[in-house]
């Protein structure tokens, strides 16, 4: 959704002025701005600069209809919430609508009380989406946070295993060290006592990843 589209301004397109005048006002007694629209070209004209946070629109209006409107402002924004109003013929087409993407769709005649309903629905699902995406943004910056304190212990850990194998005539040392997740629990060593010895280790700490390697 728009980031400068509250969504209590609403864009109202309807070309039945008495409908669009008592539904204006239920709107606005119930809190919302209402920006009203008797053509679906007009409320495109003001779309371009001055983004609503809802749109209900009629289907069925001289020149651009109301699925046109729809189509265009769904191609601009994925999110916006469309609510169509449609007489009894047009359910098929506002059905087909829905799979597209519109929010919901009211039959005329309707009660205006439903569209309020329908848009005090949308609000709450948006506030939600709100919340989660805040909520998922800050668990992606913690993940980053541990990703690089993981990725300074691995540096740790690399520091303290062998940097090259001991020269001892006769003997040849080689490994694969290969940790199960960012980090591994276990460690070794190999290193030289004398011209003759060798001593070496393996540490396996129980369990295993992150939680052991930190024991």
């Amino acid at each position: 959704m728009s980031e400068a589209a509250p969504i209590n301004r609403i864009a109202l397109v309807e070309d039945d002025e008495d409908l669009a005048r008592s539904t204006a006002q239920l709107l606005k007694l119930a809190g919302f701005e209402v920006t009203l629209f008797d053509r679906a070209q007009s409320a495109l004209d003001v779309l371009d600069v001055d983004w609503p946070g809802v749109v209900v629109t009629d289907v069925r209006m001289p020149g651009i209809s109301g699925i046109d409107l729809f189509r265009t402002v769904r191609e601009r924004d994925a999110e916006l919430p469309v609510v169509l109003i449609t007489g009894h013929g047009d359910v098929d087409m506002a059905v087909d609508m829905l799979k597209s993407g519109a929010w919901d769709f009211l039959t005329k005649p309707f009660d205006p009380p439903q569209l309020l309903a329908q848009i005090r629905i949308a609000e709450r699902i948006l506030e939600l989406e709100d919340r989660l995406a805040t909520q998922v943004d800050e668990l992606r910056r913690v993940n980053q946070r541990l990703e690089t304190d993981l990725a300074l212990a691995a540096e740790v850990q690399s520091s303290l295993l062998p940097e090259k194998a001991p020269r001892i005539n006769g003997v040849d040392f080689a490994w694969v060290y290969d940790a199960c997740d960012k980090l591994g629990g276990d460690m070794f060593n190999v290193f030289p006592l004398d011209d003759r010895h060798v001593g070496m280790y393996v540490l396996d700490v129980s369990g295993h990843g992150t939680p052991a390697a930190l024991q």
